[in-house]
């Protein structure tokens, strides 16, 4: 299978929640051709992904994986902008002690917006970074941009309520 279609089927697999299969074509892309670092960037994605549906010893165990398959993906294309998506949002989930940086996470998140890329799950990313950072001005109008991409976006909605209290 050529790596477009694999591209395809790992992002419908994604999407649909079959980590799995996704996983699986992201590992035959990183065979197939061990410089892409779209590939390794996709397999963090995935890797997150199963994180943020798993369990504790999920979340122990891909982390360490997750960031290995970003330092590779970012070493391979420093401005990926997949990888510093994934890396972003990473640097804004994962606990304090285990590589959380909103600052960084920022900046990266900032540099895919100005490539192009506006999501709500980016803006809420960044709105989260800056309640990290005890900046709720900031946070505030991140999670209303997020709205603009997704005015159901529960997450930010959630957010907003909470920094309105």
């Amino acid at each position: 299978m050529e790596n477009s279609s694999l591209i395809y089927k790992l992002i419908w697999n994604l999407n649909n929640n079959n980590l799995q299969v996704a996983k699986e074509c992201a590992e035959i892309i990183i065979k197939n051709n061990p410089n892409d670092s779209e590939g390794h960037a996709w397999l963090a994605a995935i890797y997150g992904k199963i994180m943020e549906n798993g369990a504790m010893m999920d979340k122990i165990t891909y982390l360490p994986l997750l960031q290995t398959e970003l330092e590779i993906a970012l070493k391979l294309d420093p401005k990926s902008i997949l990888a510093k998506r994934v890396n972003g949002i990473r640097l804004v989930y994962t606990p304090e002690g285990f590589g959380n940086d909103p600052q960084i996470a920022i900046e990266e998140l900032n540099y895919v917006i100005d490539e192009g890329i506006q999501e709500a799950e980016i803006y809420y990313a960044l709105g989260l970074a800056y309640v990290q950072l005890d900046d709720e001005k900031n946070a505030q109008c991140n999670f209303k941009k997020a709205l603009e991409y997704d005015k159901n976006y529960t997450p930010a909605i959630q957010q907003l309520e909470l920094l309105n209290l």
